[in-house]
């Protein structure tokens, strides 16, 4: 109703009333607004003006439309949410922040990113190599690739099928064999034959 009136303020009290008891979840709010991620965000933007916390898995989701909407700038405050309540540490949320920056065309801040995480899982360096193929940088992904493989970091399925597209865009015959070689002798190759 107090949206109906384009009253914001009194429709986020009501929206942050309801999640506080459970009765209200953000999926609830992305159907209400045919996932419009615009109108998330203004919604959002109200919300943070009342004195709340909100949960990871709340500013995970928020973080997705500040991506749709390539909104660096809050995205970049959520970011510092995260780091300020201490949430940051789960490595589905450092790939979660690592996507946001790639969607928004910010791969030095991804870079950044996982230059300061101090423990590096396979997980966080499969996702920044894929992050590399999807945005065009397949040389860089390349060089991470075998950064990867000197360090003893186990490549996952897809991170070795994105650099193998890679081998391809850069018209990398000899790596591109290399990285086939490998993937027969790691035995990914008879998962798909």
């Amino acid at each position: 109703m107090y949206l109906q009136f384009h009253d914001r303020r009194s429709a986020a009290a009501v929206f942050l009333a309801a999640l506080r008891c459970g009765a209200l979840s953000w999926s609830y709010l992305i159907d209400f607004f045919g996932g419009d991620p615009h109108q998330l965000l203004s919604i959002f933007r109200e919300l943070r003006r009342l004195p709340v916390e909100f949960s990871v898995g709340f500013l995970v989701a928020v973080l997705q439309m500040c991506a749709e909407c390539c909104d660096l700038l809050l995205g970049f405050q959520i970011h510092g949410s995260l780091i300020k309540q201490g949430l940051d540490s789960e490595t589905y949320i450092k790939c979660s922040v690592m996507d946001f920056y790639a969607d928004c065309w910010s791969l030095e801040s991804v870079d950044m990113l996982f230059e300061e995480i101090p423990v590096k899982d396979p997980i966080l360096w499969n996702k920044l190599v894929m992050l590399n193929v999807e945005k065009g940088m397949c040389l860089r992904a390349l060089e991470l690739f075998c950064e990867m493989r000197h360090l003893g970091v186990e490549a996952d399925e897809v991170a070795m099928a994105k650099v193998l597209h890679a081998c391809g865009k850069l018209e990398a015959l000899r790596e591109g064999k290399a990285i086939h070689g490998f993937i027969v002798k790691s035995g990914f190759y008879q998962l798909y034959w």
